[in-house]
């Protein structure tokens, strides 16, 4: 097999795919994250801001991760134009899926339209740009705190998952999808929920397994099953915030009093890494991790128990936790931070940065100080739970990883996805920047459209004669002989170029 080596880039072009081509360290990983950072200021039984009343709506905040730490954060789009709610990373990475509030965030009580004062299901590159609304929908989803009721997924390929809002509010039982490329929005499922609503949803990559917690009819369940099924839910089972991994192959949930991280594979599946099997603090067996455990893996400190959990879209090792500063449920409102927990190789990372802020006095409840108890207009900061990408590389790209950290293709799913190393890509960047060209483990020239215009590659050799040219959409082609060369791609006036060595 060849040995590939990149000798030098200008004009920044994608070097990250020349390294990193088979097994990615488990712990030290490259990455995004996206969440919704979102804020609380109860002052005098009122609100401070119109948006700070802790359910979970916000800007949304991109993290970029190197070597398990992050580097950087952006916000790529802020709550001055619109509030969000339910952030998904597409398989590829490269796109999110989001709830888009017809409202924005305010520094007075009074309401401040955005969106054309509609509730969409929108979509945005990850530098934040090319926001579009996909569809109209009849309300907003009521996030947050003990209740939470909304969410969606993105599983592989063009269509977005979601919980519909109903007019006014109300239980939330309406499964639709809306395709990012067409616009086509159509109702998959209405469950019987037993008179309740879905409070946590999510999905696997192959859009054939459900995890989900069903609250406030006359009967409960916080498990995982099979999509759509019939539009029918059958299994009953305890705990709370199930949700469901990449392949669909792992559950997860929260115990007592969600300090437990509850891990358990799909019922009959095998062949797959077991979770770990620790102690909880009851004293008695359980299948996960307990929070104190994740948090003794790094010295960036967080909360004490979680409310809000998710899986990475392209990993089953990943678990994100919105960890509460004091407390789960409502008392998340008094800040979170979105924590990235690896219970395969027990790594962690703290993503957000928000800092645990003391709590305002209230003698009535026991805090002693002057009395705060309707507010004395702290400002309290949270990050979701949210999303994680795991740079894999660029042999890994449009596959997911598994607990053993193997990866693999979603079955059913023939599309492609250009890589884009993680540390690439920032809010403002300019699509130039953006696009992704590399030279695979075989030898072979790749060249595709992140998500910039069009573009034209080019491959020269040392004797100045062109040996491979195409759009830069074009799919894998050539086998390189050995020899040094000139890698060019030019999109509108701007041209980047790498000059790469290939040897055996």
């Amino acid at each position: 097999m060849r040995r590939i080596m990149a000798l030098s880039l200008l004009c920044g072009l994608i070097a990250g795919a020349f390294s990193g081509l088979g097994a990615i360290d488990g712990k030290a990983i490259n990455g995004r994250a996206v969440s919704v950072n979102w804020r609380f200021a109860p002052l005098n039984w009122g609100l401070k801001y119109q948006d700070a009343d802790g359910s979970w709506y916000g800007s949304v905040d991109l993290f970029t991760i190197s070597a398990g730490k992050v580097v950087r954060t952006d916000t790529i789009f802020s709550r001055s134009k619109g509030l969000c709610a339910s952030v998904a990373f597409n398989l590829c990475g490269s796109k999110i899926a989001f709830y888009r509030l017809g409202r924005a965030g305010s520094a007075s009580a009074q309401s401040v339209s955005a969106n054309g004062g509609k509730t969409t299901i929108s979509v945005m590159d990850i530098n934040g740009s090319n926001v579009t609304n996909l569809c109209d929908l009849p309300g907003e989803p009521s996030m947050g705190g003990k209740g939470g009721n909304g969410g969606l997924d993105w599983p592989a390929g063009d269509w977005i998952y979601y919980l519909m809002p109903k007019t006014g509010g109300g239980s939330m039982n309406e499964v639709w999808k809306v395709n990012v490329t067409t616009k086509e929005n159509t109702r998959v499922c209405t469950f019987d929920l037993g008179g309740g609503r879905f409070r946590r949803w999510s999905l696997d990559l192959a859009a054939d397994r459900m995890g989900c917690q069903v609250i406030d009819g006359s009967w409960f369940t916080s498990d995982v099953g099979p999509f759509p099924n019939g539009c029918s839910i059958t299994t009953r089972s305890g705990n709370c915030n199930s949700a469901i991994s990449a392949s669909g192959n792992y559950q997860a949930k929260f115990n007592g009093n969600h300090t437990e991280l509850c891990l358990s594979t799909y019922p009959g599946v095998s062949g797959v890494k077991a979770p770990p099997t620790n102690i909880n603090l009851g004293g008695g067996p359980f299948t996960g991790v307990v929070l104190y455990q994740f948090q003794a893996l790094t010295s960036d400190s967080f909360g004490n128990d979680v409310e809000g959990l998710a899986l990475a879209v392209n990993s089953d090792k990943w678990v994100l936790q919105h960890v509460g500063w004091w407390g789960h449920a409502d008392m998340t409102g008094l800040g979170t931070e979105q924590v990235a927990c690896n219970w395969a190789d027990m790594a962690t990372i703290r993503i957000s940065n928000n800092r645990k802020l003391a709590r305002e006095t209230c003698p009535a409840y026991g805090i002693p100080g002057p009395d705060c108890c309707g507010g004395c207009g702290t400002v309290y900061l949270g990050n979701t739970a949210g999303d994680l990408w795991v740079d894999g590389g660029p042999d890994n790209a449009g596959k997911y990883e598994d607990g053993s950290g193997a990866w693999h293709s979603v079955p059913g799913w023939t599309g492609q996805c250009p890589y884009t190393k993680a540390g690439d890509v920032h809010a403002g960047m300019g699509h130039t920047r953006g696009l992704a060209a590399f030279i695979d483990a075989k030898g072979n020239i790749r060249v595709e459209r992140w998500t910039g215009g069009p573009a034209f590659v080019r491959l020269v050799d040392m004797r100045g004669k062109t040996v491979w040219s195409a759009d830069v959409a074009a799919k894998p082609a050539g086998t390189l002989r050995p020899g040094t060369y000139l890698l060019t791609v030019r999109q509108g006036a701007v041209t980047s170029a790498a000059k790469v060595t290939v040897a055996r």
